[in-house]
Parts: structure tokens; C-alpha cells; sequence
């Protein structure tokens, strides 16, 4: 399914709106997950059998823990009938008799929220979270329990515990909490989401105006879902329609004899068998100059931050020399120029990433919008790759990973096949001309070699190319 993004131009208002929503998700996460993590708490101290909540589950809770909020406020409420057996197998749990929540005195809905919130079998609830839309919250706790599960697999997974070991660390206790300024701000909507050319119709803010114009199908029924999300200070909006959008491919003119091997790399980003070399992007002028721009700004803020805090370092141990304890001499919020400064970062960051992703999905474009009839690459283990230090910054650099997956998405939507070789394949070391191979090539110095059998020269990146398009044993990912 293809999901369209574009930028956001709200209004003042709608921007404090904005944040005030994502600060409602990210509370509504963390408090998710505080409160299985207190649950677990309860169970290891022996209080009890006090189980894992699911998002469903914690979504009774929660509107449970709502509702006793508003009893205790006097407010008149109508429970249903998740709702009241939840409270009577509560109730009945701790060894009280069952009650009405309609009827109940707002001392007694006070004192029973807060006597379940304490022992872990309530959430805490804050009203002004009703604010935010409530499938934004809902989606929060789908997200902190999707965390959760992938964070059980990992205290299952043995390469996991592995690593964990040889950095000299223990494994976590629970998933990490989202901090404001730290995690990236996004709200998922749904329903009510109108489109028209300028502009677009979100639940609880109303129209907001679009910094690109006809992108997004227009309609009152065209949007299942979208996602509103904040990068350094500028909001983004990605839909996902209703029908798929993808283009009918035109087969006329296509040769169903043809296709390419891509060959990855960082000296040039990719080399195709056809003889095009898509330049590394980071080597360009702008790149370079905003990476001393980046580098200026951050030695900036260290200063800055260094002036304001005091440090505390292990004496004896293994951690010997290290910082223990951070403490600042005044709170970072009325820091003015560390708060602009920290922007400023932001800003040049994602100039940076936006740069990169343009030039990689007009290459992508260009290797698709050629038609071939199938296209080649090899199985990359970014793993391993970026455990070799003296390559890993320029590895990251390239983001081969999402290289992969956009090509992925985009020879889907164009119906072009998509194959994946084997890692061990030595596409380096085979003459493209007469398949001798050359074991000396599998040293990375080597940059171009002669064929001792046909005497072809190689250059060893569009060899590999070649070579790729050529090979016969491959697995097909889209």
C-alpha cells in the first residue's frame, strides 16, 4: 500500500495544538509502559499474580480509571459493560463487595481510584489528556505494546544477549521511555479525514493548509489513516488511501529479455550492469559543507553544556575514569541558547537527511522508469558490515538498508521483479567475459584487475554488476 506524505503549514494555534497532542501520546506510551512495569514489580515482590496487560486490556483499564475520575468529580456516568465487570472482578479480587458506579459517592470513587492506582491494577489518568483524539492514545498503547513484545523476543534471543554481553552490559528491565526533545513526535488519526487541493481536514484541528498542492487524492472518503508527525520544528502528514494508487504498467515497449544487476557500495552509491553510476551523494559540495556546519554547531553546544554541569567519575572498578553522575548548575529550559542552538542542530540534521533521501529516490526512480524486466542486487548484512570500524560512519552514511527497501516498494508498484543473491555469491571475483575466477580479487584494495584467462580489464564494481545480472540462483523479495 502506497501512503503519500507531504508537508504541513499550520497556524500558531494549531501548532501549540499539535504539540499539546503529542505530548498526550508520548504520556499515554510511557504511562503504558510505567504501569506493566509496576505490575511486574508487584508480581516479583510476591503481592500476587499480577499479569501482562495487552493494549486492549490496558485500554479498559484506562477508560475505567477515566470514569471513576469523572464520578469523583460528581459527574454523572454511564459504564458499559466491559467497564463494570472489570471494576466487579477487581473488587472482588481484593476481598470487597461489588458496587455500582453509577450510584457511587464521589469520596468513595475517589478513594477507590486511587486505592487501585496504587496497587497496580489501574492506570493513572490525567483530564486533560481527554484533549487529545482518542484513537491518537489508543494507537500510543498499540505501539508501547508492540514495544513490549518485541522486547520479550529480544530476552529470548540468544545473539541478543550475546552482543549485550561482550559490550559489558545487562539486559533492560523494560522498553526505553519516550523524552520529549530525545524520541521523534507523531499522532496516528483516522476517521473524519477530509482532502481537498491546499488543504487538509484533521480530527480535532480542523483544515490545515498543505505546502503541496494536488499530492494527496482528494475526497471526503479517499484517507483510511494518517500519521501527523514533528521533525526539527516542521510537521509532516503521510496518508494512506482507501484504493491503491499504483500505476498500470505499459508493457509495450519492454524488452523481456533485459535486466540489470545493481551493485552496492560507498565509493559511488550504485553501479549498474548497463554502464550508469550513481554518484555518493555525500561527497558533494553542499554535503560536505553542512557536515562542517553540523560539526561548528555541536562543538558549540558542548561548550555551552559544559559550562552548566558538574561531573562525577568512578575512582576504582572496571568503570574507572568514567562519568558517573551529571548534575546541572540550572535547569536546561531556561538555557535560551542551548534551546536554540539544539534547533539549530536539528535544522542543518535534517537538511542533511533530506539531501540524501532526494538523491536516492530520484535514483531509484531512474533505475525503475527504465522498465527492465528484472533487477538484481546482493544480500547485504548491514550487521556485520558496521562492525568494522574504519567503514561504519560511511556505511551509516549511505543508508544502504532503506536503499533496499525503497527499491523494494518502487519495483513492486512498477511490476518489475526484484532478486536477491546470496551473500557468499563472488560476484567480485568472476570475469563477467568467461567466468574465471579470481580469488585475489576478495581483497578490498583491489579496485581493478585483469582476467588471466581472456586478459579483460574489470573495473570491480561494474563487474560485480554484471555478474549480478547474470546470476542464476537467487531469491525473489518483490
Amino acid at each position: 500500500m502506497k501512503a503519500f506524505r507531504t508537508e504541513l503549514h499550520p497556524t500558531t494555534a494549531q501548532q501549540a495544538a499539535l504539540t499539546r497532542a503529542f505530548g498526550s501520546a508520548r504520556w499515554a506510551y510511557n504511562e503504558f509502559l510505567a504501569f506493566n512495569y509496576a505490575r511486574y514489580q508487584h508480581h516479583r515482590d510476591g503481592y500476587g499474580a499480577y499479569g501482562y496487560c495487552n493494549a486492549y486490556a490496558f485500554s479498559v483499564r484506562f477508560s475505567l480509571a477515566k470514569l471513576l475520575c469523572k464520578r469523583a468529580e460528581g459527574k454523572p456516568v454511564k459504564p458499559t459493560m466491559a467497564q463494570t465487570q472489570l471494576l466487579d472482578e477487581l473488587l472482588v479480587g481484593s476481598g470487597s463487595p461489588a458496587m455500582d458506579i453509577a450510584r457511587m459517592v464521589p469520596d468513595v470513587a475517589r478513594l477507590l481510584l486511587d486505592t487501585l492506582t496504587q496497587a497496580a491494577q489501574l492506570p493513572h489518568y490525567e483530564p486533560w489528556v481527554v484533549a487529545a483524539h482518542s484513537k491518537s492514545i489508543k494507537q500510543a498503547f498499540m505501539h508501547a505494546d508492540k514495544a513490549y513484545g518485541k522486547f520479550f523476543e529480544n530476552r529470548k534471543n540468544p545473539a541478543y544477549l550475546k552482543r549485550l554481553a561482550k559490550r559489558g552490559k545487562e539486559p533492560p528491565e523494560h522498553p526505553r521511555f519516550k523524552k520529549r526533545g530525545k524520541t521523534k513526535d507523531s499522532i496516528y488519526l483516522v476517521e473524519r479525514v477530509e482532502v481537498e487541493r491546499h488543504r487538509i481536514k484533521l480530527p480535532g484541528l480542523g483544515w490545515v493548509r498543505l505546502k503541496e498542492h494536488g499530492y494527496i487524492p482528494v475526497g471526503k472518503h479517499t484517507i483510511s489513516s494518517m500519521t501527523v508527525s514533528r521533525v526539527a520544528g516542521r510537521c509532516y502528514v503521510s496518508c494512506i488511501p482507501k484504493q491503491s494508487q499504483h500505476p498500470t504498467r505499459n508493457t509495450a515497449n519492454m524488452n523481456p529479455s533485459e535486466g540489470i544487476g545493481i551493485d552496492l557500495g560507498i565509493k559511488n552509491l550504485a553501479i549498474a550492469s548497463d554502464g550508469r553510476v550513481v554518484e555518493n551523494i555525500n561527497h558533494a559540495k553542499e554535503i560536505r559543507r553542512l557536515n562542517k556546519k553540523l560539526k561548528r554547531q555541536q562543538r558549540a553546544l558542548s561548550r555551552k553544556l559544559k559550562a552548566i554541569t558538574h561531573r562525577t567519575y568512578y575512582t576504582e572498578g572496571p568503570k574507572k575514569g568514567q562519568v558517573k553522575h551529571v548534575t546541572y548548575t540550572r535547569p536546561l529550559r531556561e538555557c535560551k541558547n542551548i534551546i536554540k542552538n539544539q534547533r539549530d542542530i536539528e535544522r542543518t540534521w535534517q537538511r542533511i537527511v533530506s539531501i540524501r533521501h532526494d538523491h536516492m529516490d530520484k535514483t531509484i526512480h531512474e533505475l525503475v522508469s527504465q522498465e527492465p524486466r528484472f533487477i538484481t542486487i546482493e544480500h547485504l548484512n548491514i550487521v556485520n558490515m558496521m562492525a568494522n570500524r574504519h567503514l561504519a560512519r560511511a556505511l551509516s552514511a549511505q543508508e544502504l538498508g532503506r536503499f533496499v527497501t525503497r527499491l523494494a516498494a518502487a519495483c513492486e508498484e512498477h511490476g518489475i521483479e526484484l532478486r536477491q543473491v546470496s551473500p557468499w555469491y563472488p560476484s567480485s571475483q568472476l570475469c563477467s567475459q568467461c567466468g574465471y575466477r579470481n580469488h585475489a580479487v576478495r581483497n578490498l584494495n583491489i579496485r581493478a584487475w585483469d582476467c588471466p584467462r581472456c586478459g579483460t580489464h574489470h573495473d570491480r564494481d561494474m563487474n560485480a554488476a554484471r555478474n549480478l545480472a547474470r546470476a542464476e540462483h537467487y531469491t525473489i523479495i518483490a
